[in-house]
């Protein structure tokens, strides 16, 4: 067998180079960062609700208990990334949140192989720049988009308005890789941490209703039930996760708009239609800025 060696040595260079542009891309965000912070919000889910329950929980207490504004709502392992940041004096641990979240945003659509185009509008989409500035953790349930199924469920269970379309997904591409042993083998790890979580801090699962009443909620529930469901249809059908990943933010009763970020992602191989949703999801922003 011969191997072309002209052929492996482009391959090489095209991939180096591709690496290389999206590196020098967030290298470039990451210069730009002190200005950006200069004139952002300080961060009002970082202060109102992941800062305060992650002290909470190194406290020993529930964080769904804690004296944080806007409440806590999301899994409880979901604090683990933020907690040396939270024992931080305010101002550095929101830079430190900003810079994960930032990378964390990057390395998904890398992983997703987003082209420099592709990931230059994702990162710059309202939906992105908005849980960047917020201080949410949007970018942790879509890690699931880019992990193998055992682990990725730990991230998808983290919000389920981002990862419910890629649990289901991975329900049906369990079963047909090995029938209900695969499923079980897939989904116990992150099913035992649930249950785990309800027996420490109760069924908190359940602060997700009343929601849709949340003046944050730009749901499109019940309309984008039906294309969510065939999005899953048709990612089941294709065995491709991608569809998937734009289900949650369709069918569920509440979502903010920086969950929207997982329908970008689902397009991150297709950037016309990643720039017209991206542009389409700054309306509200620019209507709100002139209202």
């Amino acid at each position: 067998m011969f191997v072309d060696i002209k052929l492996l040595a482009n391959e090489v260079t095209m991939s180096i180079s591709r690496n290389a542009k999206i590196i020098i891309l967030v290298v470039l965000c990451l210069i730009a960062l002190p200005a950006v912070l200069s004139y952002v919000p300080v961060g009002l889910d970082w202060r109102d609700a992941y800062r305060p329950a992650a002290l909470a929980m190194l406290r020993g207490e529930s964080p769904y208990e804690a004296d944080a504004p806007t409440g806590f709502y999301n899994a409880p392992w979901a604090l683990i990334p933020f907690l040396p940041f939270a024992i931080m004096p305010y101002q550095f641990g929101r830079i430190g949140v900003f810079i994960m979240s930032l990378i964390g945003f990057a390395f998904v659509a890398y992983r997703l192989n987003a082209k420099p185009v592709s990931m230059l509008i994702f990162l710059s989409s309202a939906s992105v720049i908005g849980c960047l500035n917020n201080g949410n953790l949007d970018w942790l349930p879509m890690l699931a988009f880019v992990l193998p199924a055992r682990s990725g469920l730990f991230f998808a269970f983290m919000k389920p308005q981002v990862g419910i379309g890629i649990c289901i997904y991975w329900i049906f591409d369990s079963w047909r890789d090995g029938g209900v042993r695969m499923v079980i083998r897939n989904f116990a790890p992150a099913a035992v941490l649930l249950g785990v979580s309800f027996l420490f801090y109760g069924f908190w699962i359940m602060r997700f209703v009343g929601m849709e009443s949340n003046i944050n909620n730009m749901s499109v529930f019940p309309y984008g039930v039906l294309p969510g469901l065939y999005l899953l249809w048709l990612s089941i059908k294709k065995q491709d996760t991608r569809p998937a990943m734009a289900v949650g933010p369709l069918i569920a009763p509440y979502v903010s708009q920086f969950s929207y970020a997982a329908v970008l992602a689902a397009l991150m191989d297709r950037p016309k239609w990643l720039a017209l949703v991206s542009g389409f999801l700054w309306i509200p922003v620019i209507l709100r800025v002139l209202a």
